[in-house]
């Protein structure tokens, strides 16, 4: 937990936060700030390879981020990301 942000990095702990195209762009920024400010990640997004290195990124940053590979709209896919 030491790499986590110094100010407010503990703003998020105990939350988890549900992340929609978490493998790239935004969304991959969006989870490495949340979880440098303590919250756990639910990643979800098409790309496993881009899950798979944002896990590896938040892992070492002492945080938690749980991935799955697919599509919001296939309802499938949320109630998989909710389990």
């Amino acid at each position: 937990m030491a790499n986590r942000v110094a100010q407010g990095a503990d703003r998020f702990q105990d939350k988890i936060v549900l992340i929609t195209g978490a493998a790239s762009g935004i969304g991959r920024a969006c989870a490495i700030r949340l979880a440098r400010e303590g919250a756990d990640i639910l990643a979800v997004d098409l790309a496993r390879d881009g899950l798979a290195s944002l896990a590896a990124e938040v892992a070492a940053l002492g945080g938690r981020c749980e991935c799955v590979a697919g599509s919001v709209a296939n309802l499938e896919v949320l109630d998989s990301a909710f389990a």
